[in-house]
């Protein structure tokens, strides 16, 4: 199947878009103990409604690695782009960290989701903009 990029990164962008809204209305949950949701409130005070745009410029960027990775290899089989999918958002969500990009908004989230932690969430993010993405730009 042929990717329709122009469509795979609106696609990308979008769903990256929608994902932060609803990140925005759960970290203002009030809940007993403290979550990763709620370690993001700082960040959203912040950033208000730009922080959609970023996420979904952040979500074009670990798609568009992953998918420059999957047309390198030449593997075109969709469980090897998860898998890159995963790798380059975890790899990006830990550049975020550890190059201090939204500082000092994201320490408490960073703080409390743990490196580790963080880039798991970065390397699963990416995969649920990216797969959706990747099937709706092939219909």
């Amino acid at each position: 199947m042929k990717i329709n990029l122009p469509y795979f990164f609106l696609y990308v962008f979008s769903i990256g878009f929608v994902s932060d809204i609803i990140l925005l209305v759960l970290s203002r949950v009030k809940l007993k103990f403290k979550t990763s949701f709620n370690a993001l409130k700082p960040y959203f005070d912040h950033y208000h409604y730009y922080s959609p745009v970023l996420a979904g410029i952040t979500c074009v960027i670990g798609t568009g690695l992953a998918l420059i990775l999957f047309y390198t290899f030449r593997i075109k089989n969709v469980g090897f782009f998860a898998f890159l999918l995963f790798i380059t958002g975890m790899l990006l969500d830990y550049l975020i960290n550890v190059l201090d990009v939204f500082k000092p908004w994201l320490n408490e989230y960073y703080n409390t989701a743990t490196t580790l932690g963080s880039s798991i969430y970065g390397g699963f993010a990416n995969i649920i903009t990216g797969i959706p993405a990747y099937y709706l730009s092939n219909i």
